[in-house]
């Protein structure tokens, strides 16, 4: 669905290639599109993967990296941006800085260190986690981390929720629950000191490949439609629970397949 100014609602992803195209940019492109958001890509690493994990990656080089930027930026200015695999801290500080100078907002950090599968998707990860917090975590609008990437970033085992926007020096954080146990999966919203709950229920199925990507690319493609960061996180969630009852059902390679992101309602039923 367009819009009166036939002007497109854009989102800039900054991420990695998926060559199984569950996760990284080729699933922040499907759910901007589910969602009626444009997307703008930036690649940052190649991988070579399937449903049953990573088995290499080549990273992209910083100045290559920093020359897509500036060639989709100084074209066409998202209304909304969303970071995943940055490998190098060096690359990280160049996303930050670029981001800074053409000033663009509705910024979504989601800080991959590890793939669901156990590879380093980070070299470095201490040097890398500094750069976060040091050079993209304090422009973020949100970051999105889960409890071992929370607690690996903050240097805290338990981090108590409400003190980790100061200790990742963010101004927002959405601390997703998939890796805890119950029978609800609830993402805890810490910003301006207050915590929002948003929780679904848990989902059986093992089609969950890419779950974080997707549900950082929805908030940002929501962002990217106007939507203020509550409702944008409240209509994600309700996006990716969706994606993953509708996957459940479906098969795909070997492994953990991805989510079902081809609903055509999706886009009648998400309206800001």
């Amino acid at each position: 669905m367009g819009n009166p100014d036939n002007k497109y609602n854009v989102m800039l992803s900054i991420a990695g290639s998926d060559s199984s195209a569950g996760a990284g940019v080729q699933a922040d492109i499907k759910t901007a599109a589910a969602l009626d958001v444009y997307a703008m890509t930036v690649i940052t690493s190649v991988t070579a993967q399937s449903s049953q994990g990573v088995a290499a990656k080549s990273d992209v080089s910083t100045e290559m990296i920093r020359r897509q930027l500036e060639a989709v930026l100084s074209d066409e200015k998202p209304a909304a941006v969303k970071t995943g695999m940055l490998p190098t801290p060096e690359i990280i500080e160049t996303v930050a800085d670029v981001l800074r100078r053409y000033g663009c907002r509705n910024i979504v950090v989601d800080p991959l260190l590890i793939s669901s599968s156990g590879f380093p998707l980070v070299d470095r990860p201490e040097e890398a986690a500094d750069a976060f917090r040091r050079h993209l975590f304090p422009i973020a609008t949100l970051i999105t981390p889960n409890l071992p990437e929370a607690s690996f970033l903050s240097g805290q085992d338990c981090p108590d929720p409400v003190s980790l926007p100061r200790l990742l020096n963010a101004s927002a954080v959405l601390l997703k629950g998939g890796h805890s146990s119950g029978d609800d999966s609830a993402d805890l919203l810490i910003c301006d000191g207050t915590i929002e709950r948003y929780a679904t229920p848990r989902v059986n199925s093992r089609n969950t490949h890419g779950t974080g990507c997707v549900l950082s690319a929805a908030i940002a493609s929501f962002l990217a439609r106007g939507m203020e960061l509550r409702d944008a996180v409240g209509e994600a969630k309700k996006f990716i629970y969706n994606a993953i009852t509708e996957g459940a059902s479906y098969t795909f390679g070997k492994g953990t397949g991805p989510l079902y992101l081809f609903k055509t309602e999706y886009r009648n039923d998400y309206q800001p």
